[in-house]
């Protein structure tokens, strides 16, 4: 197994191939940013060979073929050069993957707008926030993806506010209200060629089920030689299971709603764990 990791300028110029790193690490997670740090010795290149916002992508051979992995490209954000103890000198790159580019705009629109309250499906929601903050409905000088088309398979319709608020939190707030109310929902930003990119939902899965019982498994663990250094737990130490979410209005007018978890709470005498969410954009009860 081979990895080599294609570098690029920011708009999709081939800048080479780095196959000579000391270190890679990676990290995708759902519905929020992932990351990437590549270390390589000081030799390869220079300070003036990077620049904010040039893109790289991993790649790995398998089976005498290239993959790229996770659907992704990483923008690069900081380098430093640096020596360790024993004197090697090293350049250290730190990189975000694409759905970084959703954390990069707001809902430029006003309370009340068309384009800052929404009534629909999560997944159809979160497409149309997407187009018309970062895709074809936003200013040209906006623009930074395409947008998959609309499925409606994200549950039960919604009502949401979201005037001038971060994309990616309204985005992260749409898929939990959809989980919450039995439908999975991830989103991601796909990467379609080299500085080429597109937001996509998947709702009920993502991808093909290769569980045990699938008929075509992926078996994962020490004793197939794909799996090391595993840690298993359980942890409640962040749990919150009584939510009193908060609408509009002012002192005893407010309009509240109470959401929570039955078989959690009851699952020790002292389980219950409370938690307020300040939800004042919100001005439906069924959104709340």
């Amino acid at each position: 197994m081979r990895y080599q990791v294609d570098w690029y300028t920011d708009a999709g110029v081939k800048l080479g191939v780095i196959q000579a790193f000391t270190s890679l690490e990676y990290v995708r997670t759902e519905n929020t940013i992932g990351s990437m740090i590549l270390t390589i010795p000081r030799e390869l290149m220079r300070y003036e060979d990077f620049a904010v916002g040039q893109l790289v992508e991993i790649w790995r051979e398998k089976h005498g073929s290239l993959e790229l992995q996770n659907d992704t490209a990483y923008f690069l954000q900081d380098w430093q050069f640096y020596t360790d103890r024993e004197g090697r000198e090293y350049i250290q790159l730190y990189a975000t993957d694409a759905n970084w580019l959703l954390d990069t705009a707001i809902v430029w629109a006003y309370a009340g707008s068309a384009q800052a309250e929404k009534t629909g499906k999560p997944d159809d929601m979160m497409k149309a926030i997407v187009r018309e903050q970062l895709g074809d409905l936003a200013a040209v000088e906006r623009r930074k993806l395409s947008v998959q088309n609309d499925v409606g398979a994200g549950g039960a319709s919604v009502t949401k506010a979201f005037a001038y608020r971060n994309v990616l939190t309204v985005l992260q707030e749409l898929a939990d209200i959809a989980n919450e109310n039995g439908v999975y929902l991830a989103f991601d930003v796909v990467r379609t060629a080299p500085a080429t990119f597109q937001f996509r939902t998947y709702a009920g899965q993502r991808g093909t089920d290769h569980s045990r019982t699938s008929g075509d498994p992926r078996l994962v663990g020490k004793q197939y030689g794909n799996l090391a250094e595993a840690s298993f737990g359980t942890f409640h130490s962040d749990e919150r299971n009584w939510v009193l979410v908060a609408g509009q209005g002012e002192e005893n007018a407010r309009v509240t709603v109470q959401r929570y978890n039955t078989a959690r709470i009851g699952s020790s005498r002292w389980n219950r764990r409370e938690y307020f969410k300040d939800s004042r954009d919100n001005d439906n009860v069924a959104a709340l």
